[in-house]
């Protein structure tokens, strides 16, 4: 199940500031259906950036920038 953006400043808040590790996430937030690969996950990317927020062009529009340039390489070859 996909974080909402209020489940990902409660894990960052938790996670940092109260040292929850991934498996007490999954124990006191068992109705959220999170799983831990995705736990971990977030908890690595909060670590490495210090922000829950997506980078920018990670989104809609970079996809579709992506495959506009393959569909463009792919008429030249």
């Amino acid at each position: 199940m996909a974080f909402t953006a209020e489940d990902k400043i409660l894990i960052k808040v938790l996670g940092q500031e109260h040292g929850y590790a991934e498996k007490r996430f999954l124990k006191e937030f068992s109705n959220k259906g999170w799983c831990l690969a995705s736990v971990i996950k977030l908890l690595k990317k909060i670590d490495e950036t210090g922000t829950v927020e997506r980078k920018p062009g990670s989104g809609k529009n970079a996809r579709h920038a992506l495959l506009k340039a393959l569909s463009w390489l792919k008429r030249w070859h």
